[in-house]
């Protein structure tokens, strides 16, 4: 699913994207639609933090009974005084931004009995990590909530295949 997501991209030249996925990560059980929307946001989140180019790593790997995935930004940083507000829904520090994107996605991660936190240095970068519990022999986690789509404004980026996967 993390490469689908990235495959759906348009990276400026000036930024280059890797990827380090551990293989446990195939069992991770999910509303695969609700994760690309998050994946979909942080990384786009993650380019546009780079107006002049950098690096982003994504990274996943399962630790203690949770799939953990890291997107990591080598972008500005989040100033101080954005820090407490950047969950609030309608916050924003884009012209064109809705300030949905994180918004929803720490309530579909949260959703998923998991977590998203980040941590972050002015003028060295971003890296949000997203936990969620590994399931198995379960279709879909009980009470992850159906939304409607994006507005297109807020969503830059064309989804592929917006079926549910089980997997990341």
């Amino acid at each position: 699913m993390i490469q689908e997501v990235i495959a759906t991209l348009t990276l400026p030249e000036h930024i280059e994207i890797s990827t380090d996925i551990d293989v446990a990560l195939r069992s991770v059980q999910a509303d695969g639609g609700l994760l690309r929307r998050v994946l979909t946001n942080l990384l786009t989140n993650a380019v546009q933090a780079m107006p002049d180019g950098g690096f982003i790593i994504v990274e996943g790997s399962a630790v203690r009974g949770m799939a953990k995935v890291s997107v990591s930004d080598t972008g500005q940083g989040i100033s101080e005084e954005n820090l407490k507000k950047i969950f609030q829904p309608l916050f924003t520090t884009k012209a064109k931004g809705t300030g949905l994107g994180l918004a929803v996605c720490k309530r579909l991660i949260e959703a998923h009995g998991g977590e998203i936190t980040f941590s972050t240095k002015q003028g060295v970068g971003t890296t949000f990590n997203v936990m969620i519990p590994l399931r198995h022999g379960e279709e879909k986690p009980q009470g992850v909530p159906e939304l409607p789509a994006e507005p297109e404004a807020a969503a830059p980026l064309k989804e592929q295949g917006a079926q549910p996967a089980s997997s990341f």
